[in-house]
């Protein structure tokens, strides 16, 4: 059933997004501010990149809602 694959496909890529978004969320958040710490840069760097975090935070949640409705759709027509 082609549907089904697809579906199952969406399915791995979606985990696949997340996965690799918690990993930088992990990144973001506990390795890069010691490692700015480490190196005595200023706060403004890091304000800087938790800026850009949250808009692409927000991003990431929209994608992952519109997806979710597609695959929603897919599964219970």
């Amino acid at each position: 059933m082609p549907q089904l694959d697809f579906l199952i496909y969406s399915y791995q890529y979606t985990l696949l997004f997340v996965s690799f978004f918690l990993l930088y969320d992990l990144f973001l958040n506990f390795w890069l501010p010691g490692f700015l710490n480490g190196l005595f840069l200023t706060n403004k760097l890091f304000l800087f990149s938790q800026n850009i975090y949250m808009v692409l935070r927000f991003f990431v949640i929209n994608f992952l809602v519109i997806r979710l409705k597609n695959l929603q759709k897919l599964f219970f027509k």
